[in-house]
């Protein structure tokens, strides 16, 4: 374990150990070790409610980046889409543990861009799978900044890329 360090005569000497692990290095809600306590995982299905300050979205882990995706693919009229105008403010390292994840699809009215603010956050291990405009982002009207991707399995027919299908705007 790159956390433990044990000086001595570790394998030589007959001894005891006791090792006690920070507690900030124990996820609160699972009482699991987190390897990398600055990294949120998903599980591939939690999905979290994210709620707007004015027309700013802050996301801080993969339930709520699964909402963002569900919530954006029930959207029939880019007149009334609550997206319009509004801005993803991705606030940590999201790690979304090899799970298959939905694009987000962000197909506003053309007066009313989204700005998706990756805050030079990494957004990690994803599947996508199946059809055209496959990323990330699916199809996307506004700017995409500051956003790292890693890790990332995309299968698609048409217009696929890691962070997004096809953008009408700014990277």
């Amino acid at each position: 374990n790159y956390r433990t360090n044990i000086v001595g005569d570790l394998l030589t000497v007959d001894a005891e150990f006791e090792i006690i692990v920070d507690e900030r290095f124990i996820d609160s809600e699972t009482e699991i070790l987190n390897p990398d306590i600055n990294v949120k995982y998903w599980d591939g299905a939690t999905v979290e409610v994210v709620k707007p300050v004015g027309n700013v979205y802050t996301v801080t882990n993969g339930a709520q980046l699964a909402w963002i995706s569900q919530e954006s693919n029930k959207v029939v009229d880019f007149n009334n889409n609550p997206f319009n105008g509004a801005v993803i403010d991705i606030k940590a390292d999201i790690h979304l543990n090899g799970k298959e994840f939905t694009p987000i699809y962000f197909y506003t009215h053309e007066d009313k861009l989204v700005t998706v603010n990756g805050n030079g956050h990494v957004i990690s291990d994803y599947v996508i799978n199946g059809g055209e405009n496959l990323g990330l982002f699916s199809d996307v009207r506004g700017n995409i900044k500051d956003l790292h991707v890693k890790n990332v399995t995309i299968k698609g027919t048409n217009r696929a890329g890691a962070v997004v299908g096809r953008l009408a705007g700014n990277m």
